[in-house]
């Protein structure tokens, strides 16, 4: 597709609509993710006739903090109910669908070359702030129409497939705890006392075990330090904590160099390692290894025995995640720790119990599922790029 950058401000228009009637209630905002979402401010007592009105195919931007946050939070509103905004997002929709689609404008905005033009012109700081003028200014690929749609086709039948494969495994997580739960029982021993577990009913063929116990072995990770730029960039996958979310791990965010490996406390798990979140806002969330990477010191690294074993531990640990949170330690966030993973007690089916399990067919299924999402993602990534 050639290149056809033209000023964004020829194409759309500021909207400045109040609630002047105070008729509208309904309070979004726009996260850095790029997505609409209720709005957590606090607005008892507060006079919304001030606050903007938006419409389906009106974009919401906030042009504030683009440095700090790398980019522009900003997203297309789909809903046919119409919602308020506080005064001071900017928003504006298209001026002629006939030569820019808004699905098109909404594919520009997503693009990290998108962001990485805001803040090299964002202004006032380390915070950076983008003015209206110079947002009007910036400069992007518009192609004729017809490449629009066929782009804008493209984008949505992928996206639908990633929508799709993701429904279908929330399902299969689901259905690999209940069909566990099925053989061991709904119950949890991981906050009960030692009495309490003494007095504990075990289902028929199965037994209590500690994580520990379980494993063949567990540790965690390390972070090569930030300030040696040698360590970074190389081609040894190491994954955050954030990115263990309940998932099958089929690629990391950023990679380290050999150099960063021998100079730091990373180590390379293995595939089929098993992983738990020990800090923030994931803790407790677990994820299986599709990939050998190395991970920092906030991730806890279970190696079992054999595939079949981690896939009855990672639903194991799914199944009691919220008493396994409450374990974590107050704080400024809630942390958990390698002793207390070790020290867990979950409920462990003996062999002659196993063979009533299905877990590692059901991980089995979510990891195929998981290696296509991640192709579907390389698809979009390249499709996004076509547009810059």
């Amino acid at each position: 597709m050639a290149s056809n950058y033209k000023k964004l401000g020829n194409y759309i228009h500021e909207i400045d609509i109040r609630n002047n009637d105070s008729q509208i209630n309904n309070l979004v905002g726009v996260s850095i993710n790029k997505n609409f979402m209720p709005s957590v401010a606090n607005t008892i007592g507060t006079d919304l006739k001030n606050y903007k009105i938006i419409s389906k195919n009106q974009f919401a931007c906030s042009l504030m903090q683009v440095s700090r946050d790398g980019g522009v939070a900003i997203s297309l509103y789909k809903q046919n109910q119409q919602s308020i905004m506080s005064p001071a997002y900017y928003l504006f929709e298209v001026n002629d669908i006939k030569e820019l689609l808004p699905e098109y404008l909404e594919l520009i905005v997503y693009s990290s070359e998108f962001d990485r033009e805001a803040v090299f012109n964002a202004i006032g700081g380390v915070r950076g702030t983008l003015t209206w003028e110079d947002f009007c200014n910036l400069e992007v690929n518009i192609p004729d129409i017809e490449e629009q749609k066929k782009i804008v086709r493209e984008f949505q039948t992928i996206k639908s497939q990633i929508n799709a494969i993701s429904k279908e495994n929330v399902n299969l997580q689901n259905l690999g705890i209940l069909n566990l739960c099925s053989v061991i029982g709904f119950d949890s021993i991981v906050n009960k006392t030692e009495k309490e577990i003494s007095e504990f009913e075990l289902p028929e063929n199965c037994s209590i075990s500690t994580v520990k116990d379980f494993c063949k072995n567990i540790t965690s990770g390390g972070t090569p330090n930030r300030g040696i730029s040698e360590y970074y960039n190389g081609s040894i996958n190491w994954l955050k904590s954030g990115e263990v979310h309940n998932n099958i791990i089929t690629n990391t965010e950023e990679k380290i160099s050999e150099m960063g490996l021998k100079n730091s406390s990373a180590k390379i798990f293995p595939k089929n390692t098993v992983l738990m979140a020990m800090y923030g806002v994931t803790a407790g969330e677990v994820g299986l290894l599709d990939i050998e990477t190395s991970t920092n010191q906030a991730i806890c690294g279970m190696i079992c025995n054999s595939f079949e074993d981690a896939s009855l531990l990672y639903f194991s640990l799914r199944k009691n995640q919220i008493d396994i949170k409450r374990l974590a330690n107050g704080g400024a966030q809630d942390n958990l720790n390698q002793d207390i993973i070790k020290e867990t007690k979950i409920i462990i089916p003996n062999e002659t119990a196993k063979t009533k399990l299905y877990c590692s067919n059901f991980m089995n299924r979510l990891i195929i599922n998981s290696r296509l999402l991640h192709q579907l993602q390389k698809m979009l990534d390249l499709l996004l790029l076509k547009i810059c």
